[in-house]
């Protein structure tokens, strides 16, 4: 990966944002339920990118590293 952990979280939200957009738009269920589906994937990236940074910040925090 040649992105930033915070790059990657940027990433993922605007294509959270994109997804969120065309869902709303959907004319048909099947694309709606594409939507969806890649909408939970992300979701849980970014909550899984997110609780991995508040973990590093409180370990560098206790090293003495941040």
């Amino acid at each position: 990966m040649k992105r930033t952990v915070g790059e990657h979280l940027d990433w993922l939200r605007g294509r959270l944002e994109t997804l969120n957009r065309q869902f709303m738009e959907s004319a048909g269920q099947e694309q709606a339920n594409r939507c969806q589906t890649e909408i939970r994937a992300i979701e849980l990236a970014i909550a899984h990118y997110e609780a991995a940074l508040k973990i590093e910040k409180r370990i560098s925090t206790r090293t003495g590293r941040g």
